[in-house]
Parts: structure tokens; sequence; C-alpha cells
């Protein structure tokens, strides 16, 4: 979910499918980003993000 309650799940699928796997109740925080080889990560490229060819998306989380 977003900070303005926005859910996310379809946008970084790779991302939801991976948080599934894990075997317990939490509540987590944490940024997803864009990683690319070409350039540094940035919030365009978040917002931007489409499927693994626009780059691979990170999840840093806070637990």
């Amino acid at each position: 979910m977003s900070r303005n309650n926005k859910s996310f799940i379809e946008k970084y699928y790779p991302i939801a499918e991976q948080l599934k796997k894990w075997s317990i109740d939490a509540v987590i925080d944490g940024e997803i980003m864009v990683i690319k080889e070409t350039e540094p990560p940035g919030f365009s490229a978040l917002q931007n993000w489409r499927s693994e060819a626009d780059g691979y998306l990170a999840c840093f989380l806070c637990l």
C-alpha cells in the first residue's frame, strides 16, 4: 500500500509475489527502487516502471 492507501500489488507484481511467500503476518515499512546498470535510482524510474525490461525492482525494508 502507498502512503495514500493505494494498492501497488498489480503494478509492482515481482515484489508482491515475493512477499506472498513469507510465512509471517506483519506490517513492514520500506522503499521500492528500480535498479538499472545504466543510471542511478530515481523516483521517475519507479513511476515509469512497467516490467523487468525497465529495470529490476528492489525492496529495502525497515524491520
